[in-house]
């Protein structure tokens, strides 16, 4: 069964490598479904470079580095006095 991901503008289907034989398109190929007014509009794209996904891949591995990590952040907390709030700041139990 083939399932769509919704998107901004429609939905994404990665095309099956059968469907794509048939089709005669590269494997690996995406679809791209747009709703308009009693109809569905389709885009064929072919699958992503290679410098494309090394490019993402980079991106990926800057900015998960710039948010840090979870081992960092509890080593912080860990300094944190653990002090419980005033009682005006309490939340009703």
């Amino acid at each position: 069964m083939i399932t769509p991901h919704k998107s901004e503008l429609g939905w994404i289907i990665e095309i099956p490598d059968e469907m794509a034989e048939i089709l005669n398109i590269e494997p690996g190929s995406i679809a791209i479904l747009y709703p308009k007014e009693h109809a569905l509009e389709t885009e064929i794209l072919p699958p992503p470079s290679t410098e494309l996904k090394e490019d993402f891949e980079r991106l990926n591995d800057k900015y998960t580095a710039k948010r840090g990590n979870r081992k960092r952040f509890e080593r912080a907390m860990a300094k944190v006095p653990k002090v419980q709030p005033e009682k005006h700041d309490r939340l009703p139990s």
